[in-house]
């Protein structure tokens, strides 16, 4: 459960990753097993964006045998007939898009977060983008590694097609007492400890939370959910 409503405390390596360790896959976990937690696990919040394919890849894994990116492709993207991998085959390369970074205009007005990151080079918001083996995420090599948390790679219909039987909750991917139960909250915050605005938590799902108050602008504001 803290694995699922970001509570474990692991958003991010306090460790230096070593080059290329995003895309070794045992060599992370050995990580994520001997790294101090930022918290004591359940007791807060951080959204453990970087981090959380290889913490729940790896009780797959040790459950089933399987390694995340099969356990996905046997249990979801073959029998919903997906365009969609956790470590993309090699005849498929040619389809993605690559990844163009966001350029902030001097107008912008930076976040909690963008403040937190630029200011503070030991805060888990620079080192959960920053601590990363220097992977690029628009290589080829990267797109073949099964990064759970930031390497999924599919199109929108194919999302729209996955997300669907849980949206209507049909009983169909899940049963409809599961899929009530997942949108139950389990963790609410004030403040997240990666993303620095409320956030509103159940197993594995972002719930909707009332940002109104940090968004607030000339424009209005606006809710995140």
């Amino acid at each position: 459960e803290m694995i699922l409503n970001h509570t474990a405390g692991l958003p991010a390596f306090k460790t230096e990753v070593i080059g290329g360790g995003f895309l070794d896959w045992d060599y992370m976990v050995q990580l994520i097993e001997n790294e101090k937690p930022f918290w004591e696990p359940g007791k807060e919040t951080g959204y453990h964006m970087m981090t959380t394919g290889w913490l729940i890849g790896e009780v797959i894994r040790r459950v089933s045998g399987k390694s995340l990116g099969e356990f996905f492709n046997n249990e979801l993207a073959k029998p919903y007939g997906l365009n969609y991998w956790i470590g993309l085959p090699e005849s498929k390369h040619e389809r993605v898009a690559e990844i163009i970074p966001y350029d902030p205009s001097p107008d912008d007005k930076p976040s909690d977060f963008a403040t937190a990151f630029r200011n503070d080079s030991n805060s888990m918001q620079r080192l959960s983008l920053t601590n990363t083996g220097r992977y690029d995420y628009n290589a080829k090599k990267t797109y073949r590694a099964e990064l759970g948390a930031i390497g999924g790679i599919t199109d929108a219909r194919s999302l729209a097609k996955l997300l669907t039987p849980l949206a209507q909750n049909n009983g169909d991917l899940l049963s409809r007492n599961t899929v009530n139960e997942l949108s139950n909250s389990n963790i609410k915050t004030p403040i997240d400890n990666m993303l620095l605005f409320p956030t509103n938590f159940s197993n594995g799902f972002m719930l909707n939370m009332d940002n109104r108050s940090t968004f607030e602008g000339e424009g209005g504001s606006f809710m995140i959910g």
